[in-house]
This record gives C-alpha cells, structure tokens and sequence, in this order.
C-alpha cells in the first residue's frame, strides 16, 4: 500500500548574477550568509564567466505513505529539482549520518527507495547538491527538505496449520504449527506465535500422536517493537476413533469460491458456507459477520473460514487471498468561460479528482500553476495538463489535456449527450449508456473517465460514477472547446424466487428439492430454512411439519441486496398400515373356553404398538408385537391394535372380535394334605389345581360331614381346615364350578391327622417326670423313683440331647421356679430341700426344711408397699404339711437366703399342701390341698391376708392348680371325686367347666392362645386325658391320651411338653416325655 503525501518545500531561491557587484565580491577573500545555505567563503581569485555560476533553484520533496505501517515499508520519496544542472545528487541525511540515494535529472521527478524504519516518529532531510569548481577549488551548494512522518505497528496475520489434516484417525501422527509471513529486511522485535491446544503452551510446532476425540489449538503473538498482539483463527483437530462426518467449508469471495482481486471502491461480498453445523468467519484472523459487504482499502487480505467439529462432523477449514488493487481517479480539467477566449478574458482552469484522496496538479505547458489556475493570458495557445501521484488506494493518473486558446479565431461549440440528454445523468447497471459527442468545429474526441472511447459508444457499464467528456482541437480557423457531463449507474434491484420441487406440499417421506434462483449469475442467493443457512440447491426428506424457506442476496459492485418471497414447505404426516391376526388369520375367531390364542400386529413403518384386550392393555411395545391368551371366562373379546402416531406419522388402528364359549366344567386334580406343624394334630391345608378358574367347595368328615366353601375364582387352590381330631381318618370330596355354574366333583380321598403328642423320650427319665421348667435355653425335668430308695434326679434337654444335671438326695423332684432370675428346685416326700442351680450349672442344696413333707410350690412376688411405695420382692415357698398334723405352711424370705434360717413362716392353712401359686389382679393366690379344709387361700397386701377365701369345694377333697389366663380369667383344676376344671373373674364366684370323673391333679399350661389340662378316667390307674381349651376356659376337648399318671407340661422351642410316668408292668414304671406335633 503507497500513499503520496506531498510535502513541498521551496527553497530559498539562490541566484547568482554576473554583475560587477557580485564580481567585487568574490575579488576578494570574504564569507558571506547565504539564505538557504549557510555560510560561503569566497576565495580572492580572478571572477570566473558568469555562465560557470550554476543554479539551484527549488527542491521538493515528497514521502509515499503517511503515516506508514511497519508491514507496508519500504516506503519510497519523490524528489524533484529545478536549477541550472543536467542532474543533481540526492541524500538522505539524518543526524551526522548521510546516505547517498542516487541522482535526480533537472524538473523530472524522482522516486528514491527509503531505508526500513522502526515503529515511532522519524525525521529526515532529503538534501539536492551541486557542486562546480571555482578558481580550481570544488564548491558544493545544496538545499535540505526535511520530512516527518510516523511509522505505526502492523497486526500481523498468524495461521494455524495442520498436517496432515484436522480430521485423522486414530494413531496418526500431526504437525501443528503457527506462523507467520514475515520480510527479511524488517528490522527490531518481530512476531513470535504462541501455539496452545486446550488452552495449554505446546512446543510450535507441535508434532505429536493425539488421542481419539476433538484438540482445540489456538494461537496469539503478544506486543512487539514493531506489531501489534494477534489472534490467529481457531483449529480444531478431530481424531476419530469410529466414523465421523466429514464437512467441507467454502470461502467466497464476490460469490467466487477462489482468490479474487477487486479495485478499491469496489464492494467485497465476503461469506463463508459449511455441510456441518457452524462456520466462522475471518478477515486477516480476526472474526467478521457471516456474510459481511465491506469497502476494504488498498492491499491483500486474508479471508478463512473454520467449521468447529462436533459430535457428529469433523471440523475444516478453507482459505482465500483478497487482493485490492488500487483504483484508478478520474481527473478532469474545466476551463471558464470557454477554451476558445479573445485577448483580455479573464479564464479560470481548474482539475477535479474523483476523491476527496486525490490531491490534483495543475501545469501549463509544462509548468506546475495553482489550481484552480485563475488568469488573464496574452494570445497564444496554452496546453494543460492535469495529474495525480499514487496514494495508498488509488494509483496515478492523468486526466485528458486541455488547450486554452487566446486569439481572434473562430470558437467552437462542443457537447456531451448521454443517451440524448446534453446533462448529467442517472441510469441503473443493465441499461445501455448511449455515449456521443458533438463539435461546431473540425473533430471532436470522445473520453470516458479520461480514456478515447468510440464517437457514438453504447456501452453497459458497471455500477459507479462515470465521466464523459469531449474535446475539439483548435485548428487555423477554429478554436478549441470541451465539454464534461457525469454519468451515475446506480445498482440494479436483482430478482430472487424459490422453487420446490416435486411440490409445497408433499407428504413424509418425499425428498424435496429447493432452489433459489436470481436473476443475475453475478448475484449468489443465499438460502435459509427456519433461519438458518442451508445449501443452495437444498435436497432433503425432511420429518413432518412446516418449514420457511428464505432467500436472500447481499450487496454486490452491480446489484443491491435483495430478498424473494417466502416459501413455506409443507411435509404432511404419512398413514402408515397396521394389521391384528388371532392364531395367525387376520378375521375374527371363535375358540373354546382354555384355547390359546396368540393375538399378533405389524405395523408397516418402525413404531410401538399397543394391543389391548376389552380396552384394557395387554401388551406395548415395538412392532411386530405379539402376545399369547388363554381365554377362561366365555363372552366375547374384542381385541384392538393402535399405532398413536408421532411427529411424522399419524395413528393407525385395526380390530379383531374373539368368540369364547365354555361347555366343559372345571376339573379339579392334584389334591394334596399338608399338616400344620405345631397344631396338636388339628389343622392343615388341602391344596389342588383346577384346570380352569374355579370356586370350591370342600366336604370332609370322619364321623359328621362338614364343609367349607372358597368363593374365590382362581386355578391355584388351598383351604385351611379346622378344629380336625388328632390322629383321625378324614374323607373329603372337591366340588368345582365355574362362572357359568358348570361344576364337578372329585373321587372321595382321605387323610389322615397326625396324633397330638409325639413320644420323645422313654429312659433315663427314672419312674417319671413330675415337674418341667424352662429355663435359659434349656428344659429342666424333675424325676421320682418312689416306691424305691434310688434317689431323683434333674435331666435338662436342648431339645434333642439330654444330660443328668443332678441327682437328690430326695425321691420326689416336686417342684421349679426362678427366683431373683436363678433356676430353683423343691425336693419332698422325705423331707423337703431346696435345690439352686448355678451359673456355672452345678447345683447346691440350699436348705433341708426337717419339719416339712416336700415343697410343693416356688413362687417370686413383687409388691409395692402402700405405705413407703416401696418394691417389695417376696420370694415363696408352698410347703406339704410334714410332722405338723393337717396345716400345711407359707414360707418367705424377704433378703439374701440360703439356709433354714433364712426362711421365715409367711402363713399357716388348713390344708395339707399348698399345691401352686399364682398372681390376678395384682393379688397372690395359693392352690391348697384341701382335704376337707379350704382350698384356696390369698394375701391381699402384705400385711393383711385372706385366709379361707374360699372355704371349701362341695365335691369334698380338691387339691388346686391356679393358672391365670389373662387379666380377667382365673383357671383351677381339682383332683379326687369329681375333678373339674373351672374358671372365675374375681376367685369368689366359680363356674364349672368341664367334670368328669378323675383322681388327677396336674398345673396348667397356657401355650398362646389356648390352655391345656388333664384328667384321669375313673377305674384307670396309668391312663390319662390330655385337654385343651380355645376360648379361655369355656370349654374344653380331649385331643391325646397318654399311658401315664399325674402328667405335667411345659412349653419349650416353640413346643409343649408333656411328661408323665408310664405303667410298663403292675410293679414298674417308666419316666416319659412327650411333645407336641
């Protein structure tokens, strides 16, 4: 890029005269101040001719490009001389430094090449010389112009390059380097890129193995001497591990996908188009709008493009060079009045240029005049001539010479038309200029922006302003005249449609074609659907939906931008098909109640189906679909297929009628009895399957024929039965229908009850168990061997082991109970002793009670004191009456015990033995052995008791076992003639629950829910009856019968024990023990 800044200095004219004066002067030795010079010493020699004098008259000079970018040197200055010499040399001087450019010819101007400078303001003389010998002496006589100008930083252009692509697979190698042009006579700091990928400084360049996926790599130079900072346009390296879409990115430049080279003036249509995603857009590296029309100055530019990749496309890049020549101005000369004038006429020459840039140069004949050149000449013929020096964006030029001619002559008449009109005109590009000059003279000359054009010319011209001229040369009888019009062609409008192809409508499915065309190739249309930039033709098959296609053109050097009308693109939803086959055939079908049935759909285009059956859904999901039904109810169903559409189809629907009718009855098979462990051979469940949903009902019996009826429809059957008879016979018959009361019953079958206890244990239980007590995981049995004198002993089990814990120096092992949370043991028949187990299972005999018979009962009582509310803790013993007659004794302790001593006499009843206790209603109870006295005794506080609550049971004997059920029920059972089980609210009020005739007294036992007792039958010795109660009491069933005597129970693991002592002849007995199935 060149700009002439003229900067014309006139030196001070020096003019040497041949006149005695001057010859004085130089007759002797003398200095003398020459403006312009300085000063000369003159040498006293003889006065040399006067035509050996030379001359230098002026020197100006002038600096191309101000101010002057670092990147646009080197710079060159015109220098023109006028003086007596042929030629004359040039220097440049700065400071003490001089520097010889060359040599300029007399009035002829000269461009000299200047040195490269650094950023900053510079100054300078250009200094004229000439030197000329006087009295054999060399003299030199010389004139300095000094010059300033600035020399500004240029931004640099960085590129990023990548070898051998931005898009390569996986494992290969690349090279990315940053550079930038840069001229080896620069001088100073230059640029030095900074290459980074991912934001991080890599080596530049950087030649590595990248991973698989995107690398962004950017670029900056920082502030320089001489450049600016710069960014370079991005890059993105895709490395793929699997298959990616490639792009492919276009740079226009004017609609030309190529470097292109335009003049100054001329608009740049700059755009950028990719098959990916975005693009970006770069003038010289730095981002512009997409697409941009700009007015560029003079000089090359880079234009470049970057498609950023994506997950979807790979990433490119294209690249073009822009060079803007200088434009050519358009310099005309205007003379005033006429060119033809008589003698004595004021005239008025002046050049125009067509930019304010442009700084015209008016000569006549030769001679550099002002202008406007503003004059009265004498008569003659004046030619002029008008030029311009190059300047950054337009270059030099010369306009159609002038003559002005002054005489008596005959003067001539010249015009310009432009398509008729003698006027300045206005047209639009495409509409012919008919160009045409006319004289009253000899010849006319025709000029078009100062170039000879063809007398007439039709011509299309571009866009722009135009200047048509003409000129009549002057000839013996004539003079010379001219004439100048302007001729503006304006922009023309261009015309832009849209077409689709097969149509505006079409239905899903259908590839379409869209173009927009113009009306001129010069003009390129830019296509947009739903705003944004698509190709141009644009193919698709686009979803379902409305589109707006749009078209648009920018600015071009012949046309404005323009605009077509919308076209709106309507893709209709397809329709696709969709079928509904049962068992294979696409028509309604009749089936048997129990058929299966496979109902089927295929929908013609990929989608979710949905079947359903009587509306309700049986089955969603892709096409095909199928599902498998077995009808179990007769009636009709309707099975449907629908497809609910989606954005580019609509839904789709079809329908199938199943008939199911039913003639057969269910059939129940399979019947199977499973007891229910842990019921004492009472319950289980009877499971079978019919073949079709059914209700049932089932008959069983073993002596009186019960049922029981399921109501509910189902193919998978179970029914508890209760309230059975342990081990018992049951028959049973299933009778099944359906909903259609279509019914069948089964064979008669059987099973059979379990019995209610299960003989575990027959030896090492010596004569018999006659106490049981639970006890920290284990079972602790009390043994006797009366009528021998083998002592008893205590046998714990875990359930399935045994082993002796200790044996007595007793025969009876009468009672268990925990007291202060240890297990304890009551002895008797000889005496009675008191057995503690320990914690590390050994036993200790505690006390040896002399005067008692045994312990019968062991019983913990907590109390509060109404007094102090103080808890009191009572420890009981229940004692048989020994050596003291028919009263029996309640013993206590109160504190720590362990010996006779310890206990102290609580009570003393009329009875024989104080067989149990138990707590009701916060009360202690004692169970006596009445023998004619009372039979239940109580404390009601601890220092009031009861005695004789009840006085006396009116079936005479009665030995008392108490067992609270529940916070409001108080069971007993009675021995000798008639027992009885009987239950009391409050133990005043008694009700007889069940009698019999029996002469056993065993404690209770509630397990749960329900309470267990027994009784012997009357005329039996070793044979007892095992009862149990569900409802508290109330009443009472025989559920085993065990060969034994005075049992007693216990509940265990989730079990009850039963232990009694078994006749094995009339003179032996057998220790066993039972438990519950």
């Amino acid at each position: 890029m060149k700009a002439y800044v003229y900067v014309i200095v006139l030196a001070v004219v020096l003019s040497v005269f041949a006149t005695a004066q001057f010859a004085d002067a130089w007759s002797a030795s003398t200095s003398k101040l020459i403006p312009g010079i300085g000063k000369v010493v003159v040498a006293p020699v003889k006065q040399p001719p006067v035509e050996r004098i030379p001359l230098l008259d002026s020197v100006g000079a002038s600096v191309v490009i101000s101010p002057i970018n670092y990147a646009s040197q080197p710079s060159r200055v015109r220098v023109r001389v006028t003086g007596g010499s042929f030629s004359y040399p040039i220097d440049l001087v700065q400071g003490s430094r001089v520097t010889r450019l060359g040599n300029a010819l007399n009035g002829v101007s000269t461009e000299f090449q200047l040195p490269y400078y650094r950023v900053g303001s510079q100054s300078f003389s250009v200094r004229a010389s000439l030197q000329y010998i006087d009295s054999g002496i060399l003299r030199t006589i010389s004139r300095d112009v000094p010059l300033t100008f600035e020399v500004t930083r240029t931004i640099p252009v960085l590129r990023i390059n990548a070898k051998p692509g931005t898009t390569v697979a996986s494992g290969t190698t690349t090279q990315v380097e940053c550079f930038v042009p840069i001229t080896s006579g620069w001088i100073g700091s230059q640029v030095t890129p900074r290459l980074m990928r991912a934001g991080r400084v890599v080596s530049n360049p950087e030649r590595t193995v990248l991973s698989a996926g995107s690398h962004d790599y950017s670029c900056t130079s920082a502030e320089t001497q001489n450049f600016t900072a710069a960014t370079a346009a991005p890059l993105t390296i895709i490395v793929t591990a699997d298959s990616v879409t490639p792009t492919a990115t276009t740079v226009t430049i004017n609609g030309i996908d190529a470097d292109q080279t335009t003049n100054y003036g001329d608009g740049a249509t700059l755009a950028a188009s990719t098959t990916g995603s975005s693009v970006s857009l770069y003038l010289d590296g730095r981002a512009i709008p997409n697409p941009s029309l700009l007015g560029l100055a003079a000089g090359r530019f880079n234009v470049s493009a970057f498609t950023r990749a994506d997950v979807a496309h790979s990433s490119s890049s294209a690249m073009h060079w822009l060079n803007v020549n200088r434009a050519t101005p358009m310099l005309s000369i205007s003379i005033a009045p006429t060119s033809t004038v008589v003698p004595g006429t004021e005239t008025r020459v002046q050049c125009t240029a067509s930019a304010s840039e442009i700084t015209p140069r008016l000569t006549r004949d030769g001679a550099l005049v002002s202008n406007p050149d503003v004059a009265t000449l004498a008569s003659g013929s004046y030619n002029y001539a008008c030029t311009s020096i190059q300047t950054q964006n337009y270059t030099a030029a010369t306009a159609a010479p002038a003559t002005l001619i002054v005489d008596s002559r005959l003067p001539t008449i010249t015009m310009v038309t432009i398509n008729g009109f003698n006027s300045d005109r206005v047209i639009d590009y495409g509409d012919a200029a008919n160009l045409a000059a006319s004289t009253t003279g000899s010849a006319v000359t025709l000029y078009l922006n100062g170039t000879v054009i063809s007398n007439p010319s039709l011509l299309v011209l571009r866009a722009g302003l135009w200047n048509v001229s003409a000129f009549t040369r002057a000839d013996v009888a004539h003079s010379s005249s001219s004439a100048m019009h302007w001729l503006t062609v304006n922009k023309a409008a261009p015309v832009l449609s849209i077409e689709a192809t097969p149509s505006d409508s079409v239905t899903y499915g259908t590839a379409t074609n869209v173009r927009c065309t113009a009306s001129s190739t010069q003009v390129s249309p830019r296509l947009t659907r739903d705003a944004v930039g698509v190709s141009n033709p644009h193919a698709a098959t686009l979803n379902a939906g409305t589109y707006e296609y749009a078209c648009t053109s920018i600015e071009t050097q012949n046309y404005s931008a323009a605009a077509a009308a919308p076209l709106m693109l309507r893709v209709a939803r397809a329709t696709p098909s969709i079928t509904i086959s049962l068992n294979g055939e696409e028509s309604d079908l009749s089936v048997e109640i129990g058929t299966r049935v496979t109902i089927a759909s295929t929908l013609s285009v990929a989608g979710d189906v949905t079947l359903t059956e009587n509306d309700a859904v049986i089955s969603s999901g892709a096409s095909p679909r199928s599902v498998a039904r077995t009808p179990v109810v007769a009636g009709v169903l309707v099975y449907n297929a629908s497809f609910a559409g989606n954005d580019n189809y609509a839904s789709a629907y079809a329908s199938r009628r199943l008939t199911v009718t039913d003639s057969a009855a269910p059939i129940a098979s399979g019947a199977y009895w499973n007891y229910t462990n842990g019921t004492l051979g009472q319950q289980g469940m009877l499971n079978w399957v019919t073949d079709r949903d059914a209700t049932s009902t089932v008959y069983y019996w073993n002596t009186t024929r019960l049922l029981v009826t399921n109501a509910t429809s189902t193919r998978t059957h179970n029914q508890t039965l209760y309230d059975l008879q342990p081990d018992s016979l049951y028959h049973y018959i299933i009778e099944s229908c359906d909903a259609r009361s279509n019914c069948t019953n089964t064979s008669e079958a059987t099973f059979r009850t379990p019995v209610a206890f299960e003989l575990v244990r027959d030896t090492g239980l010596d004569f018999g168990v006659i106490a049981m007590q639970s006890f920290s995981g284990r079972l602790y049995l009390g043994t006797y061997n009366y009528p021998s004198s083998t002592r008893a002993k205590i046998v714990s089990t875990d359930g399935s082991t045994y082993r002796d814990e200790v044996v007595v120096n007793d025969r009876f092992i009468r009672s268990f109970g925990v007291l202060d949370g240890k297990l304890f043991a009551g002895t008797g028949l000889d005496y009675g002793q008191l057995y503690r187990r320990n914690a590390d299972g050994s036993w200790n005999n505690l006390v040896n009670f002399t005067v008692e018979g045994d312990i019968r009962s062991i019983a913990e009582y907590n109390y509060a004191d109404p007094i102090t509310h103080e808890l009191i803790t009572l420890r009981f013993l229940g004692m048989k009456n020994g050596t003291i007659g028919t009263r029996a004794r309640i013993l206590y302790s109160v504190s720590a015990w362990g010996n006779d001593a310890a206990w102290d006499i609580y009570w003393t009843v009329s009875a024989n033995a104080v067989n149990s206790f138990t707590v009701f209603n916060n009360q202690l109870y004692a169970g006596l052995n009445g023998v004619g006295f009372e039979d239940v005794w109580c404390n009601k506080n601890y220092y009031e008791s009861c005695d004789a609550y009840r006085t006396r049971d009116v079936r005479a004997n009665s030995a008392m076992n108490l067992l609270t059920f529940n916070s409001t029920v108080l069971l007993e059972s009675s021995s000798l003639v008639p027992s009885a089980f009987q239950k009391s609210n409050n133990a005043l009020a008694w009700q007889d629950t069940f009698s019999g005739s029996s002469v056993s007294s065993i404690p209770l036992l509630k397990a749960g829910t329900k309470a267990y007792g027994a009784g012997r039958p009357s005329g039996t010795n070793y044979y007892t009856l095992i009862y149990e109660s569900s409802d508290g009491g109330a009443t009472w069933k025989s559920i085993f019968a065990v060969n034994g005597s005075a049992p007693v129970f216990a509940e265990f693991g989730g079990k009850i024990y039963l232990g009694a002592n078994a006749e094995v002849d009339p003179s032996h007995y057998n220790g066993v023990l039972y438990r519950s199935t």
